[in-house]
């Protein structure tokens, strides 16, 4: 997670993943190497654009209000413009029967 608190347009909450140490190196090494056909380059990137739709629905699902990564200083960043609404409860919170100790 990322959070700029600067007073403009690009601040704001910013959520990100990153593929795996070798999955990352693989590609690193590919693409520094300018062998831009290399498999690895496609499969990086499916893995990059899955896990960043997977994160805004998973997001979207527990109330929050997330943006398409459109920012091309923060290409696989997912900015997050609002949490839930005040006075929901997360849909994973105790619910008052599992606060009750049982036998009282």
């Amino acid at each position: 997670m990322d959070i700029d608190d600067g007073d403009d347009a690009a601040g704001g909450v910013f959520v990100t993943w990153q593929a795996g140490p070798r999955l990352r190196a693989c590609a690193s090494r590919a693409f520094r190497l300018k062998q831009l056909d290399e498999p690895v380059l496609r499969h990086s990137s499916a893995v990059g654009a899955a896990m960043l739709q997977a994160m805004a629905q998973v997001l979207t699902s527990a109330g929050f209000r997330v943006e398409d990564a459109r920012d091309e200083y923060r290409p696989q960043q997912l900015p997050v413009l609002a949490g839930p609404p005040s006075g929901q409860r997360p849909v994973w919170s105790l619910r008052d029967e599992e606060l009750m100790l049982s036998g009282w």
